[in-house]
Formats: C-alpha cells, structure tokens, sequence
C-alpha cells in the first residue's frame, strides 16, 4: 500500500496516510492486532494499539498516527507492519 509520512506537531509522532482510499474494518482488525500481541482500545471511529516499542491510532479511513518514532524512516516501518495487519472492508 502506498502512503504518505507527515510529521505531526510532537516531534516524536509521525501519521500515516493512504494514497488510495480505504477503508480499515476496525471490529476485524481487532481480534488480528490482538493475536499479533498488541494491546487494543476500541472505539466506534478508532483503535488504539500499543506495543512495547510503540503507540498506533488506527482510523477507519486508513489514517494512522503513531508514536513514539525515531524519523520518517522509522514511521515507514511501523506503517507497513500496521497496514500489513488491518483488514479493508
């Protein structure tokens, strides 16, 4: 999936945004990131996963914010591991 890494106001969170629209299935993509170790909060219009290294906010559009991250390079890596894991509807 091609995305573009935009800087967010805090310097160590990056977001994630798709080129192409989507659309993330978050009650699927719950019980995957769970399986995967991830620690999830759910909403109805977002999750929350959190590792050890890391904190990820996934929107249904396919949005991600993320932190903490070290640069762009970083926030590439961590969105292709998230994006490899969600489920489009």
């Amino acid at each position: 999936m091609e995305f573009k890494i935009m800087r967010m106001c805090k310097q160590d969170a990056m977001s994630a945004v798709p080129m192409a629209s989507i659309k993330i299935n978050l009650e699927k993509t719950t019980p995957v990131l769970r399986e995967k170790g991830f620690q999830v909060d759910t909403s109805d219009v977002m999750l929350i996963a959190r590792n050890r290294d890391y904190e990820v906010t996934i929107f249904r559009n396919g949005r991600l914010m993320m932190g903490p991250v070290k640069g762009k390079e970083h926030a590439g890596q961590i969105a292709e591991i998230i994006y490899s894991i969600c489920i489009e509807e």
